[in-house]
């Protein structure tokens, strides 16, 4: 004799656990952490709004660009990641690996993705 049971509502209050968690973890980071916190928010505004800006007009060579946007994401992730920012996390992560991806296969033509992506 064989006995199913569906677990599935358990798997279920067991996910939304882990994610209500999560979420507690980073309110409290943040709170705890307000100041540093702030100045992360700001030094991110501040590159989307500047950096990208001034990394698209400077005289470097373009490998020099990719890099230099590449380190700069993976930064941001790292840093974000501190405060459990799940959601900006993957989204910086989605970008790290397709930037990546375009890096290795097309560095031929990454001047023009260069300029695609800090196009203002």
């Amino acid at each position: 004799m064989v006995v199913l049971v569906d677990k599935t509502d358990q798997i279920n209050l067991q996910k939304r656990m882990d994610y209500e968690r999560t979420k507690l973890q980073m309110v409290v980071k943040t709170v705890s952490h307000r100041d540093d916190f702030v100045d992360l928010i700001n030094e991110y505004k501040e590159y989307a709004i500047h950096g990208l800006k001034e990394l698209h007009e400077s005289t470097i060579p373009c490998s020099q660009k990719c890099t230099e946007l590449f380190r700069v994401i993976h930064n941001f992730k790292g840093n974000f990641s501190q405060y459990d920012l799940t959601n900006t996390v993957e989204k910086l992560h989605f970008f790290e690996d397709t930037y990546q991806m375009l890096w290795i296969k097309t560095q031929w033509m990454m001047p023009l993705v260069i300029v695609l992506l800090l196009k203002p």
